[in-house]
């Protein structure tokens, strides 16, 4: 995907994700959120913030996980944040394809689902 993102892995409970300005420059490191009222807002509070600093429209990219991404979506929604919500299979073939030998990691899966 081109331009800015924030890449998010939805898990149960909790969620990791990454930011970019593009696919190859990071705009935050790796970092990990509950899933609170403080951890979406952390979430909403970055797109804000880099689409005040980058002059440009924030695309929120996260996997469909069955029910764990639904407030997420919402969330997002109710901010009128741009959102891409991308098949699990597709991610997991791209982090296939990275890499044959490197294990899977939550702390990854942003890059890859970016």
């Amino acid at each position: 995907m081109k331009g800015p993102i924030v890449s998010i892995d939805v898990s149960k409970g909790k969620s990791d994700y990454q930011a970019f300005k593009n696919l190859n420059v990071k705009y935050t490191g790796s970092r990990s959120i509950k899933h609170t009222k403080e951890g979406f807002d952390e979430i909403v509070n970055l797109v804000k913030e880099m689409e005040k600093k980058l002059e440009t429209e924030v695309c929120v990219v996260y996997e469909a996980t069955g029910v764990y991404h639904r407030v997420l979506k919402k969330v997002l929604e109710d901010n009128n944040i741009k959102q891409f919500i991308i098949n699990p299979l597709l991610s997991a073939k791209t982090r296939k394809n990275d890499s044959l030998r490197s294990p899977k990691t939550d702390k990854l899966d942003p890059k890859s689902i970016a």
